[in-house]
């Protein structure tokens, strides 16, 4: 009886075992899934400035500056693709350069080339040191960029709130009248003769010094004033823009060459300041490639000029040697010591010292 109680406990822990046995094994655990990253943007570059400049000046279209500056406007479009426009407003159409250099210090004009406006900064008159340079040679050393006109005038220049991006060299200012002077070559002879002189005490002081009466006027006001007698002659302008604008009210051309004639392409000094270091190298290589060729074409187109004028029946006075080193003469013993006063003796100290090294 007792056996047959025992055999039953162990049948019942042996059915429990295969009961175990039996059981299906556990799920393994899900892996562990992964989130695709979110795909990335690049967010799209900021559009670069867009420009619409005016470039004034006084030569017509004629004259090799507005030609090169039409090439300018062109360059400047190929380079920023098309961002940077340059309206080239020729013939004065906007005024005479000293207005537009106005213009140019307040902003509403963006650019121009012209002589330098002294009004402004009597020390500007640096370009205008009577005989400073006696020849072509000299004069492309002191008015390129490094020379010592070219940087001094540039500085000054970008107090006034203008800033230079080039010099474009016309040649050396002449002379011309609608009647003859008495012994030209000759200083010490008065005149007789009533010229005009741009605003500004050194074209006064030498003019004077050469026998002739002078009178300022705004180049803007020379044909009329020349067709109606106020003034028999001009002084102020190279030979190719007198032919190109004066050559109807001229019968005579006196190549003095006391003074080096170049238009400074200036540009607003916000505007300058304003802008990229890349649409900045844009403006000054083109700018550049200008400066360049004409540094190359100039004396001949001097050359030319007074051929043009010679076809058109104008005479064309040629001094001697001799008679150059008279005029020189008379603006260094007469002249630059009023250039001291006007410009300080540290700037004529520099310019003296720069000339001696030519």
């Amino acid at each position: 009886m007792k056996r047959r109680i025992l055999l039953v406990p162990l049948a019942l822990v042996l059915a429990l075992s295969l009961v175990a046995c039996a059981a299906p094994a556990p799920s393994p655990a899900p892996a562990p899934t992964t989130t695709a990253p979110a795909p990335t943007t690049t967010a799209p570059a900021p559009a670069k400035p867009t420009y619409s400049w005016t470039f004034a000046v006084d030569q017509n279209l004629e004259h090799p500056q507005v030609q090169a500056m039409l090439k300018f406007s062109d360059r400047v479009s190929e380079l920023s693709d098309g961002r940077i426009t340059v309206d080239v407003k020729h013939s004065g159409v906007l005024g005479d350069w000293s207005q537009v250099y106005e213009e140019v210090i307040r902003g509403t004009t963006e650019m121009t080339a012209s002589p330098l406006a002294s009004i402004y900064n009597p020390l500007l008159d640096v370009v205008y040191i009577p005989s400073i340079a006696g020849s072509w040679e000299q004069a492309k050393t002191l008015y390129s960029p490094g020379g010592y006109v070219f940087d001094t005038a540039a500085a000054i220049n970008h107090n006034v709130g203008v800033d230079i991006i080039a010099v474009f060299p016309l040649g050396f200012i002449g002379m011309g009248t609608s009647k003859e002077a008495p012994s030209p070559g000759d200083p010490s002879v008065p005149k007789d003769v009533k010229v005009r002189v741009w605003p500004a005490k050194p074209p006064q002081l030498l003019i004077e010094a050469l026998g002739f009466i002078v009178t300022p006027m705004p180049w803007s006001d020379v044909y009329t004033s020349m067709q109606t007698g106020v003034i028999d002659g001009y002084f102020g302008a190279d030979i190719g823009t007198a032919y190109d604008l004066v050559r109807d009210v001229t019968k005579y051309w006196y190549p003095y060459r006391g003074f080096f004639e170049a238009n400074w392409w200036n540009i607003n000094a916000d505007l300058w300041a304003s802008l990229s270091d890349e649409d900045k190298g844009i403006i000054m290589k083109a700018a550049k490639e200008a400066q360049v060729q004409q540094m190359a074409d100039a004396e001949a187109h001097e050359i030319e000029s007074a051929d043009k004028f010679r076809d058109y029946g104008i005479e064309v006075v040629e001094f001697t040697p001799e008679e150059y080193a008279g005029f020189k003469e008379v603006a260094v013993e007469e002249v630059w010591p009023e250039m001291n006063l006007l410009l300080g003796k540290d700037i004529m100290d520099k310019a003296k010292e720069a000339a001696a090294k030519l």
